[in-house]
């Protein structure tokens, strides 16, 4: 049995794929010990590792996540210049600080300093698209708009580079590099896609690079929504996640574009919107601030997202056309991977109109094609194995380490 040290970043996005990857190494008799915030204390703990929150007093919330890719470049070095110090000492304490080999996130800076630190082998868990040397979909609009992004965001390039000089003059882990908050690479790198999905795909090594598709694991949930077994209407269904679903003025609008169409419509909220604050809900809505996604995405023939990646995967998965509406920059790049891919489409805040979001949707529907595009990247999913084989290459990475 090998000790395990799992540093994340946390978030659901960041966090969620990486539980059924860690309760198969646990059953497989790895002893994990998993670094995240109080809010996922019992999530992790379900899956058998043991918890410890982070000690340095810095708070996560996934409201503060920006837009802006540099903005968040900045808070993540001044996340780590404070959690770093905490994470190492925690270990000290505790006489785990020479662990087997640690996993961390591809944006979790510490994660991959704590292993420089402590001289022990790493692997990469890449919950988002790997990036490469080439820029992510290798495109020149992709080009300008990081240029954009970068001279709005300047100030996180700033707060980036004072945090990065004051981790580097105490740590010596040359934390002069940018790439780090984004791409963490380590020998072995687990990325949570396949390679049809992953743009670029070809510029990665198969030898370090390992794309095992989504890793979600069965969650025993119900389907109790009030929906008739007999029901010959396509369901539609609209959720903008966990962080970004406080969009008064987008509800509204799908109530108009959609309330006399004639398909059920599933709409989850989030739990920052009161069901209640909505108005008058027309009566082929079903709109609840939770419910239960995977039973739902295997009745839906079409999904309106903010193409998060894992809500983008698990529609996938289950062969479900998409209507993107992104919310950052991430999510703009999953959704333009769904339009290259044939899966689905994009549609941006300034077209948000009751007319657009119904033709938008009618199109998915009446066009076989996007169901098609869907379902060959549901193949390349299952191909990959998932968690299963997540836990294998990490077992072959031990065995070439040299790690029992």
């Amino acid at each position: 049995m090998s000790k395990v040290l799992f540093l994340n970043i946390p978030a659901h996005g960041h966090t969620n794929p990486t539980l059924p990857v860690v309760k198969e190494l646990v059953e497989r008799g790895e002893q994990v010990i998993y670094y995240s915030s109080d809010s996922f204390k019992d999530k992790i703990e379900r899956t058998g590792a043991v918890f410890r929150s982070y000690v340095s007093g810095v708070q996560f919330d996934g409201h503060e996540i920006d837009k802006n890719i540099f903005v968040n470049a900045g808070m993540a070095m001044e996340a780590t210049r404070e959690i770093l110090p905490g994470v190492l000492e925690d270990l000290r304490e505790r006489g785990d600080d020479k662990p087997d080999y640690i996993i961390h996130d591809s944006m979790c800076v510490w994660g991959k300093y704590a292993a420089k630190i402590l001289d022990v082998p790493a692997a990469c868990s890449v919950t988002m698209f790997a990036f490469g040397t080439r820029p992510a979909l290798h495109s020149w609009t992709f080009i300008r708009s990081l240029v954009r992004m970068w001279i709005d965001g300047f100030s996180g390039t700033a707060r980036w580079f004072r945090a990065a000089r004051a981790i580097n003059k105490r740590f010596d882990v040359n934390t002069f590099l940018l790439k780090d908050v984004f791409t963490n690479r380590e020998k072995l790198n687990i990325v949570y896609t396949s390679r049809l999905f992953q743009p670029g795909e070809g510029s990665f090594s198969e030898r370090r690079f390992k794309f095992v598709g989504p890793s979600i694991a069965p969650r025993n949930e119900t389907f109790d929504l009030p929906v008739n077994k007999n029901e010959k209407r396509k369901i539609v269904y609209v959720s903008l996640g966990t962080i970004v679903s406080d969009l008064p003025t987008f509800y509204p609008a799908c109530f108009e574009a959609f309330g006399t169409e004639d398909v059920v419509v599933i709409m989850s909220v989030g739990n920052q919107t009161d069901v209640a604050s909505l108005g008058e809900i027309p009566d082929n809505f079903i709109v609840r601030n939770r419910v239960p996604q995977l039973e739902v995405l295997k009745r839906a023939s079409a999904f309106l997202t903010h193409a998060g990646m894992n809500s983008v995967s698990e529609g996938l998965r289950e062969c479900v056309p998409l209507l993107c509406f992104p919310q950052t920059a991430e999510q703009g790049m999953v959704a333009k991977r769904v339009e290259q891919c044939g899966a689905g489409l994009r549609i941006h805040h300034k077209d948000i109109t009751p007319e657009n979001l119904r033709a938008a949707i009618r199109t998915i529907l009446d066009d076989d094609s996007y169901g098609r595009g869907a379902e060959r990247i549901a193949k390349s999913f299952e191909a990959g194995g998932g968690y299963v084989r997540a836990a294998d290459e990490i077992f072959a990475f031990k065995k070439a380490m040299g790690i029992r």
